[in-house]
């Protein structure tokens, strides 16, 4: 009986190391704020995806999205206020996109959203619902003001034998999303080879 008694303290003990370890993991792979993926784990998953996407011959694809002018709502209202803001996208962003595609935050206003199997055309139709949803959101602030959002997007593509890696397609993406803001703002662009020159609009 003794015996029995320290193996299932032992098991115990294991279980709950396990448990602890696995909320470990979880933690460091979650964004505090929004609880999305935070960049770490979007790099782990996209890279599976990658390798998933190239066995299977499918297409992957990647939307950078950038909320338009949030440091001028963190100027205004606060950061509580910003960080609500955050909050909020994050929820519309992950209702907007399809089933088994996912969104995480890349790091301060930016999102990232990875969509394997899609092709060019299904992933801007994506981001297109996804920037009429965010344009859609009112967010009113203790004074009584309203907050209405906007945000850009860029969308890239990778697909065929001859595809690049996941750099290139994170590079890709943000350089339509260059060409997004470029164009005004609060719009997809998707990104063409060759087409405009590489301009820095954050």
């Amino acid at each position: 009986q003794a015996r029995l008694a320290n193996a299932a303290r032992i098991v115990q003990l294991q279980t709950e190391l396990h448990r602890k370890k696995q909320e470990a993991d979880k933690l460091a792979c979650t964004d505090y704020l929004t609880q999305l993926r935070n960049r770490r784990a979007m790099w782990q998953n996209l890279g599976m995806d990658f390798e998933r996407m190239s066995r299977e011959q499918r297409p992957l694809s990647a939307l950078v999205i950038d909320i338009d002018f949030f440091k001028k709502i963190n100027d205004a209202h606060g950061h509580q206020t910003g960080d609500y803001v955050l909050q909020a996208v994050a929820d519309c962003l992950t209702n907007s996109v399809r089933s088994g595609d996912y969104v995480g935050r890349w790091g301060g206003e930016e999102f990232l959203a990875v969509l394997p199997g899609a092709d060019i055309i299904q992933s801007a139709e994506v981001a297109e619902r996804c920037r009429h949803h965010l344009e859609s959101l009112r967010i009113k602030v203790d004074s009584g003001e309203v907050i209405r959002l906007s945000a850009s997007f860029g969308v890239a593509a990778i697909d065929g034998a001859g595809r690049e890696d996941c750099n290139a397609l994170i590079e890709q993406a943000d350089q339509a999303l260059y060409w997004a803001k470029d164009a005004g703002r609060n719009r997809v662009k998707i990104y063409v080879p060759g087409v405009g020159p590489r301009r820095n609009m954050r």
